[in-house]
Parts: C-alpha cells; sequence; structure tokens
C-alpha cells in the first residue's frame, strides 16, 4: 500500500471516529444499521439463518 492511500485511510479513520464531522457521523449511523441488520438476519428465523438451515437439511447435515 502506499504512502498517499496509507493517508487517505488516515484520514476516513479519522472521519469516523470525530463526532462531530457530519460524515463520520452519516457512516457510522449507516455501520449501525448493517449492524441490526445482520443480527436480524442472523437470529432464530431470520433470512440467513433460514438460508443456512434450509441448505444444511438439503445437504442432509441436520
Amino acid at each position: 500500500m502506499g504512502k498517499g492511500r496509507v493517508l487517505q485511510v488516515g484520514s476516513l479513520v479519522r472521519k469516523i471516529m470525530i463526532k462531530e464531522d457530519e460524515e463520520g457521523r452519516k457512516i457510522r449511523s449507516k455501520a449501525e444499521e448493517v449492524r441490526v441488520s445482520s443480527e436480524r438476519a442472523w437470529a432464530l428465523g431470520g433470512s440467513s439463518h433460514s438460508s443456512l438451515l434450509e441448505w444444511a437439511k438439503q445437504c442432509h447435515l441436520v
């Protein structure tokens, strides 16, 4: 990874970490939405959980 790319990553991390920055707030908000959505999907009866269970049944794993 080049030095310029490292600086870009560092800048993005700072934006996410600084609460006063609007872009950082938007990124954190979206990350929270993704976290909640993935928790629902993997919870018992969630879409990902159900799909994995169905696949396991078809493969005679359960």
